[in-house]
């Protein structure tokens, strides 16, 4: 497979150039225009959801139907902190890609072994993308796939009706023109139209994160072999092993500025996750427990449960396996074989190598480190949501 980052990611590519928030996409009079445009439909989805939750939902004591509205509004909020983030950062994301570009290209003259590790963690972020286009476009599938299966069934059975994608109440005038053919294609349509802009969202601005990480993993790999092989390949020529020594430190260094970028992209976004996880979940799962007593079951709001957890557990994962990368990197700096030769120079580079080393390499949200222990906290946070939930409103 050849290394190439439009080619090896481009549904995420493809899916950030669809909805304008591509850091390559021309800012100009007619992409405004169309982003205002897009935006505004999504906006005014948003805002039906938040009115129908405060004066209809709330006000029948139907919390239900307020669990329901809530978690789309939950999603049109992390959609429109991903397109701030897509654009605020642009620079810096641009930056992050442009380098990983340049890294596939240096690999080709890289030794085969080097070129394995660069093409096998590009093949992971591939799959992490290609885990993201099933996960969102099965939770945006299911919604029209169930109106038309119900639908379908109606027909058969010999009683032709007309489903939405998705049940809200309307005003008395929009009541009554709901059921006709032109109603109901223009309200469809509209549903449809956010539920499509949204997943697009995640399914290209989702992977990026881990994408990131991942090469940020490949590349440290890279350099713990070097370094396990630096003393020993080299024997005594100590010209050879200064200048392989100082290609590692300066190759070590854009790492640390790669990672850093990762950091200041993704900072506020994460922890923006994080939290609104933390509610998403339990709600979820009370609002599936609830429609299944009610006789119903709720299928794509287990698909929010899926893919909530898939949000929150896949960035954890990959930042725990970049911490784990940056120790394995510093145990094979004191590794190497150092202690056999007494050049002085050599030993301070390798000093600071390992104080550097010493500050784990970590993506960091606004209170916390993005790793495993913290997606078990967040899964604890949530149970205890969930009780709650339960304990209140049953």
């Amino acid at each position: 497979m050849e290394l190439n980052f439009d080619e090896i990611f481009k549904i995420p590519v493809c899916c950030l150039k669809s909805n304008l928030s591509y850091p390559t996409v021309k800012r100009d009079t007619k992409w405004f225009l169309q982003f205002i445009l897009m935006y505004s439909i999504i906006f005014f989805v948003f805002s039906y959801l938040a009115y129908c939750i405060i004066f209809y939902d709330l006000k029948n004591n139907d919390f239900t139907q307020a669990c329901r509205n809530g978690i789309l509004c939950v999603v049109f909020t992390v959609v429109t902190f991903k397109y701030f983030v897509m654009l605020w950062y642009q620079k810096i994301l641009m930056r992050l890609i442009e380098k990983m570009k340049l890294d596939f290209e240096f690999a080709k003259n890289l030794s085969y072994e080097e070129q394995c590790l660069v093409l096998e963690y590009a093949k992971r972020g591939r799959w992490v993308s290609k885990l993201w286009f099933l996960t969102a476009g099965g939770v945006g599938l299911i919604f029209p796939v169930k109106a038309f299966i119900l639908m379908g069934y109606y027909v058969i059975i010999g009683e032709s009706r007309l489903i939405q994608m998705y049940n809200l109440t309307y005003p008395p005038l929009i009541e009554g023109i709901k059921d006709n053919y032109i109603g109901f294609t223009i309200i469809f349509l509209i549903v449809m139209f956010y539920v499509f802009i949204s997943v697009i969202m995640y399914i290209g601005f989702a992977p990026m994160g881990p994408i990131f990480m991942l090469h940020a993993c490949g590349q440290l790999e890279i350099l713990k072999k070097r370094m396990q092989n630096l003393f020993a390949n080299n024997g005594d020529d100590l010209g050879e092993t200064r200048t392989k020594l100082k290609n590692i430190v300066k190759h070590l260094q854009e790492i640390y500025h790669f990672v850093d970028d990762i950091k200041e992209s993704f900072e506020v976004l994460y922890e923006i996750i994080l939290k609104t996880t933390v509610f998403v979940i339990p709600i979820a799962f009370y609002e599936v427990i609830h429609s299944f007593q009610q006789g119903r079951f709720s299928l794509e709001f287990c698909t929010f449960i899926i893919g909530g957890i898939t949000f929150c557990y896949v960035p954890c994962y990959y930042g725990d396996l970049l911490m784990e990368k940056g120790e394995s990197l510093r145990q094979a700096v004191y590794m190497s074989g150092w202690e056999r030769y007494w050049d002085r120079s050599t030993r301070s580079t390798l000093v600071l190598m390992l104080s550097r080393a010493a500050k784990p390499l970590a993506i960091q949200t606004v209170f916390r480190i993005v790793c495993l222990d913290t997606f078990t906290e967040l899964c604890h946070q949530s149970y205890a949501i969930f009780n709650v939930l339960n304990a209140v409103w049953d």
